[in-house]
């Protein structure tokens, strides 16, 4: 049987002689990709305290100050001058209600004793915050009466000063001798209300910003958080450089500072002007530490922290209000930008000024990549980070040196207005004119104070609205 189509060949042969593959094959590179999503509105995250940097410290809350109160009225000796238990809780109950503003007071006035190593009141103070009309000799009893603790030697109360529990004690003292004892109120709970009311006293201490007011209002934000985490190695490394300005005693194990290194660190980058003092310095120092209930026997409440610098010298910022800008600004001018703005360029003026120093002293222990890194990079907008991601172009190195000729020119001094003074000026003055005088040249260099900006805030926003009322 044979087959249809059936071939038979002879010889070995192939049908393609030289065969030469000219395709060769490569690799495929992988695509770069990016992760957008931050800079996407459908997946943002709002921004909130507990992710901030600002988690670690401890808010003034209502607990926390109803805290120190009770501390303060139990170790005071307020119900050795009230004796009647009834009225003694009325008082208490009382002194309560006005506590917030004293507490928010006391750092503000225990600033006038510059450099002392706890927040103190000397008996100038009392005159500052009393509008009454009663006899110094007796304000120097009082003083005098309260200050002197002879039943228990706390480490942390001094002679002819003040701490916070024996400024409200002061306060009642004052209460009893002008109301009660003349026979003006029949209670020391009517007395302690006129003192507050009728004497203008909680007018007066309401003049004081809290502190928490001002870090709700101005620092704790989201802009402020993202410069200060960009900044952070920059800060870490001032720390330390700060804490070792000055000797400490060598059984503490952590770092910290005292008032003398944060004042010394000013002095080093020559910030001190018309506008900010030493005064200014120790202010935002006190005002920036964290509330402690006890300011008796523990040490913790003049031993400055990583967070609590960071505060203060935003503080520091708010007050001297340098701008990152060519244009010309006037102070009133750049008193009404965002505070982180004011932060860059105050970070970046300490940079300048302190930059070498601090790779100097910590040469030996640091890398000072980052340290250089996070401050010469050239600020950019999100539009400008978002349009120049994937491009391969390096970017040109930016000396931020060429800043400080504008940022020195805003700490020049600002020329304050003298007090004039008639002809027929007796020549010894009394007490209260010299402290009159003092409190009007503070009002005329600046009505932009570290204890008022708050309510600086405030105003401006009043106008503005009733401006914007008035052109509607």
């Amino acid at each position: 049987m044979t087959f249809v189509n059936e071939v038979f060949t002879e010889g070995k042969h192939t049908v393609v002689d030289k065969y030469v593959p000219k395709i060769f094959s490569k690799p495929r590179e992988e695509e770069r990709t990016y992760d957008l999503t931050q800079y996407m509105n459908k997946k943002q995250a709002f921004w909130s305290y507990e992710i901030s940097i600002f988690k670690n410290y401890q808010p003034d809350n209502d607990e926390l100050i109803d805290e120190c109160f009770e501390y303060d009225f139990q170790t005071s000796k307020i119900n050795r001058i009230v004796r009647d238990p009834q009225e003694l809780m009325e008082v208490k109950e009382i002194l309560r209600e006005y506590y917030p503003y004293i507490f928010a007071s006391y750092k503000f006035y225990a600033s006038t004793l510059i450099g002392a190593s706890i927040p103190l009141h000397i008996i100038e103070c009392v005159f500052l915050i009393l509008s009454v009309r009663l006899q110094p000799g007796d304000i120097d009893l009082n003083f005098i009466s309260t200050s002197n603790v002879k039943d228990i030697q706390y480490p942390n109360v001094y002679e002819k000063a003040l701490v916070r529990y024996q400024f409200m004690e002061v306060l009642v003292r004052i209460a009893l001798d002008k109301y009660t004892r003349t026979g003006i109120c029949k209670s020391m709970k009517l007395s302690v209300l006129k003192l507050f009311e009728d004497d203008l006293v909680k007018a007066r201490l309401q003049e004081i910003d809290r502190a928490q007011d001002w870090r709700d209002m101005r620092l704790w934000n989201e802009q402020s958080d993202m410069l200060i985490k960009d900044r952070l190695p920059m800060l870490k490394l001032l720390f330390k450089f700060t804490s070792k300005l000055n000797p400490k005693q060598k059984f503490y194990k952590h770092t910290w500072i005292q008032f003398k290194d944060f004042r010394d660190l000013m002095l080093r980058c020559d910030l001190y002007c018309d506008i900010f003092v030493e005064r200014d310095a120790y202010l935002a120092y006190l005002l920036s530490m964290q509330t402690q209930v006890d300011e008796l026997f523990s040490l913790r409440h003049f031993q400055m922290e990583f967070y609590e610098f960071i505060e203060a010298l935003c503080r520091c910022a708010e007050k001297l209000s340098l701008i990152r800008t060519k244009d010309i600004l006037s102070i009133d001018d750049r008193r009404q930008e965002p505070l982180h703005k004011k932060i860059d360029a105050f970070l970046l003026l300490i940079y300048l000024r302190a930059g070498d120093a601090i790779k100097q002293q910590l040469k030996e222990a640091e890398d000072f990549t980052d340290f250089d890194k996070c401050m010469t990079r050239k600020q950019k907008t999100l539009q400008q980070q978002i349009e120049e991601m994937g491009s391969e172009e390096e970017e040109k190195p930016y000396n931020p040196a060429i800043e400080a000729s504008a940022l020195e020119e805003q700490l020049k001094q600002v020329p304050v207005q003298t007090i004039q003074t008639g002809s027929k000026l007796k020549k010894a003055l009394s007490f209260f004119s010299v402290i009159k005088q003092m409190q009007q040249q503070k009002q005329l260099k600046s009505n932009f104070l570290l204890t008022n900006v708050v309510q600086y805030f405030k105003q401006k926003e009043e106008e503005m609205l009733q401006n914007e009322m008035e052109q509607g």
